[in-house]
């Protein structure tokens, strides 16, 4: 529980949700693709999921928090699509997430496209790129409840193509 204030003005907060624990020194070329999703819908219901692809592991986890209860994710289904070349910008995202037997269903459109990259050596001795971008992204839930969040995309990139397009 706390606020924020800025000027005259204040808002209550409740610090509820998901946050972010990894900062610090990493290897960001260590996984292949990263996807995040988050998505707050109402004051009682919202999102995160994670799905991770490395060259020796996969991860793909998450939560759904719906009237007070929080709801641990068995899995995801996630289609996403792309613009075209030279930039393969994400247009929307479909999610199918599961816990036991509930599912929701979501699609995320983004606002705005925010890439950056990360340069370093790679693996054979030549210089490798990651494309990061993180897009504020408005999500529609199947009973047509709207509200806002976040994709964010890890991609290495191949001869100028992020290599996670088909996920």
């Amino acid at each position: 529980m706390g606020k924020i204030e800025v000027g005259d003005q204040c808002w209550r907060v409740t610090g509820e949700g998901g946050k972010d624990h990894s900062w610090g020194p990493r290897n960001w070329h260590a996984k292949t693709y990263f996807r995040w999703h988050t998505g707050v819908i109402d004051e009682g219901t919202g999102f995160m999921l994670v799905r991770g692809v490395g060259p020796t592991k996969q991860t793909r986890s998450g939560h759904v928090w719906e009237d007070g209860r929080f709801h641990l994710v068995d899995d995801f289904d996630m289609r996403n699509v792309y613009g075209g070349p030279p930039h393969y910008e994400l247009r929307r995202v479909h999610l199918a997430i599961s816990s036991g037997d509930r599912t929701w269903v979501t699609l995320g459109t983004p606002q705005a496209w925010l890439p950056l990259r990360h340069r370093q050596t790679g693996p054979t001795g030549d210089g490798a790129v990651l494309r990061i971008v993180k897009a504020p992204t408005e999500w529609v839930w199947a009973d047509g409840r709207t509200g806002a969040g976040a994709c964010e995309y890890h991609d290495l990139m191949d001869d100028g193509r992020p290599i996670g397009l088909h996920d």
